[in-house]
């Protein structure tokens, strides 16, 4: 995923695949449902 992609995801243009959220949690090291703004 590129700056361009992370930017419109980030201001709502673009929403976020089942397998992108799962490759965002690892990178940031955060859990998906934390991610999804669910109660960890």
């Amino acid at each position: 995923m590129d700056r361009a992609a992370v930017a419109k995801i980030e201001n709502d243009l673009r929403g976020v695949l089942d397998f992108e959220l799962k490759a965002l949690g690892k990178a940031l090291n955060a859990d998906v449902r934390w991610l999804l703004g669910e109660d960890v």
